[in-house]
């Protein structure tokens, strides 16, 4: 991924925050039957290692695990909310017309070794840990306690496990920050007239490189 220095971001705790903000990733890889990409939801252990590890699990039919090596590295593609910036709000195009379109997004690219898990205790626990994870701020939080021991079992058979550790972390956040003061509170302003509430975090997120 091409990162220009104003938009780098190597604090690996705002990463892993991104990470877990927005935990569907897309894992990609390069295996027997060539380039593949599959969209998994991730969790994240931020103290297996100093880069943490991500954990997800695929369908046993799923050729993925028969296809990659555990030797091969393969890359998880993590990304924030995005929008189109219009040049429509920007100063410059009533002065002097020189204006263009851009996009404001955030990405966090993870380079991480793979392993295949086919046991049924760390199954069983990722299970319960991804649960936990995506059902935490829920009214009425679902426990996987809560189905028959036999039903669990039968998923479990159903699935492989997935355990990758990040030994490279590559982030960008492309919110403008080239752009003077007044620009970037025209472009949140912009952003703030549309009805999609993901444009409006990414308002949010530009507002904080001026807070910043």
């Amino acid at each position: 991924m091409y990162i220009q220095k104003v938009f780098e971001e190597n604090r690996i705790s705002v990463l892993h925050d991104l990470i877990e903000q927005n935990p569907l990733g897309i894992l990609t890889v390069y295996g027997s039957y060539g380039l593949s990409a599959d969209h998994l939801p991730f969790t994240l252990d931020r103290h297996g290692l100093e880069l943490g590890v991500l954990k997800t699990h695929i369908a046993r039919g799923n050729p993925l695990h028969k296809s990659v090596a555990e030797t091969n590295e393969v890359m998880v593609i993590f990304q924030g909310p995005d929008a189109y910036i219009s040049p429509s709000w920007l100063p410059k195009r009533h002065i002097n017309g020189r204006v263009q379109p851009s996009w404001a997004y955030t990405a966090v690219h993870a380079m991480c070794s793979i392993k295949f898990i086919d046991d049924d205790s760390w199954i069983k626990a990722h299970f319960e840990q991804s649960v936990n994870c995506f059902e935490a701020g829920l009214p009425d939080p679902w426990q996987v306690a809560e189905a028959p021991k036999d039903f669990i079992d039968g998923l479990k058979q159903h699935v492989v496990g997935i355990e990758l550790t990040i030994h490279n972390l590559v982030g960008k956040r492309q919110l403008m920050q080239q752009r003077n003061v007044n620009d970037r509170l025209a472009i949140i302003e912009g952003l703030r007239t549309q009805s999609d509430p993901s444009v409006h975090q990414v308002a949010k997120q530009i507002a904080q490189t001026i807070e910043n």
